[in-house]
């Protein structure tokens, strides 16, 4: 009975391990197959890397396709108004009526305030009554001025009447002609000594005409400069009283108000009154000096609220500054864009933007990677995959960016050519 039970036990044994050694070929067999078919599929899909390693299957390769290509610029800005202007009163006095409140929309030339200053009217009612009695008085003073010029252009004149009476008398007295002796010397001593004190007497009355005339011109430029001096006084009070009503200078929209009735005003560089046209805004923003050279006015940019990060409005840049910024450490330059279309949508100031500004691109071009394209001897080259066949080609390249290059000629869509490998 033991023999027959280990008999049993040996026959169990034997087909046990017969089966064992069946299982373990099956497996390698399997396993041999799946190899086989990964080694297939490596060789013939250029870049994997299948078990058994080819020339080929180390290679990776692209494709020549179309596209857009180009270098965009991205910078954040912000909603700036077109037109702001910060108004202060001008003269000192007390609040004594406000016609606005914040956002109250209006035109140019609309009262916003209106102050008091008992002191501005005293003062111009004095200045302008001395200036009707300074005018009086120097009207008078002229009057009696331009008197002594016409009495001594008078008196010049009769002097003058005189003496040619006087030479027309001597003449029909004078001894006749031919006399001699004692008569003949005395004539020519009375008629040197007439001459010489009519002529005396002319120049004297002549004198005294410029004197007056002279003086009368004095008083004119004096007077002229005393009223004048007056008059500015006068304005300048009246101007002080205007100016205690505030006025907005343009249409828009009150964005800041600092002043309430019963406020003295003491200062007048303070802004009392902020007023802001929305209806003209544009985009504002700081270029660094590195990319300020890729800009000019008329180039498009992409424009996106962060308000309303959905909705892409299109702008131009308008206005490039020439004066260089540097209190943040390095160099910028402002930058302002305006917006073509607002869509409809409530954009209000100080919103911020992100901007994208397309420096150069071309569309529906012919474009490869940079990592395709050699350079030697100052020509391009790529390798071109055709089939097993490896071969250079020379071509042609345009625009250029940080990722991609416009192939302008030497390939066609759809060639297929090497990444090259970086050293």
């Amino acid at each position: 009975m033991i023999m027959e039970g280990n008999i049993k036990q040996s026959n169990n044994l034997i087909i046990n391990n017969k089966l064992g050694k069946n299982t373990k070929i099956k497996a390698i067999i399997l396993l041999l197959i799946l190899f086989i078919v990964n080694g297939v599929i490596g060789v013939t899909n250029i870049g994997c890397a299948p078990l058994f390693g080819t020339k080929e299957s180390q290679e990776e390769t692209v494709v020549v396709e179309r596209g857009d290509i180009g270098e965009t610029i991205s910078i954040i800005g912000k909603v700036v108004p077109e037109n702001e202007m910060e108004v202060s009163v001008k003269s000192l006095g007390t609040v004594e009526s406000i016609n606005v409140e914040l956002e109250s929309k209006v035109k140019k030339g609309d009262i916003i305030a209106t102050l008091k200053n008992e002191d501005l009217g005293i003062a111009l009612k004095n200045y302008e009554k001395d200036l009707i009695n300074t005018k009086d008085r120097i009207a008078q003073e002229i009057k009696v001025a331009q008197d002594a010029v016409d009495n001594a252009d008078k008196a010049s004149h009769n002097i003058w009447i005189l003496n040619q009476k006087k030479s027309q008398l001597y003449h029909q007295q004078k001894p006749p002609k031919g006399a001699t002796g004692e008569d003949k010397t005395t004539d020519k001593y009375q008629d040197s000594v007439s001459a010489q004190t009519d002529k005396i007497s002319l120049e004297q009355a002549h004198d005294a005409y410029w004197n007056v005339v002279n003086n009368l011109n004095t008083i004119k430029i004096n007077s002229k400069v005393e009223i004048e001096n007056l008059e500015r006084i006068v304005s300048e009070a009246k101007r002080e009283l205007e100016d205690l009503i505030l006025t907005s200078p343009i249409d828009g929209t009150i964005t800041y108000s600092g002043i309430k009735i019963g406020q003295e005003i003491e200062a007048q560089t303070t802004t009392q009154v902020t007023i802001t046209d929305l209806s003209k805004i544009h985009i504002e923003a700081d270029i660094d000096e590195i990319d300020i050279g890729k800009l000019k006015e008329g180039q498009k940019a992409l424009i996106v609220l962060d308000t309303y990060p959905n909705e892409e409005l299109i702008g131009n840049i308008y206005y490039i500054s020439q004066m260089g910024d540097e209190s943040t450490g390095a160099v910028t330059y402002e930058v302002r864009f305006d917006i073509k279309d607002k869509k409809g949508l409530e954009i209000r100031t100080l919103m911020s933007a992100t901007i994208d500004i397309e420096i150069e691109g071309r569309k529906n071009v012919l474009i490869l990677p940079n990592n395709t394209i050699t350079e030697k001897d100052e020509k391009k080259f790529v390798t071109q995959v055709i089939g097993e066949e490896r071969k250079e080609i020379e071509i042609e390249t345009g625009y250029s960016d940080d990722i991609n290059t416009e192939i302008v000629s030497g390939l066609k869509e759809g060639d297929k050519v090497l990444i090259q490998k970086a050293e």
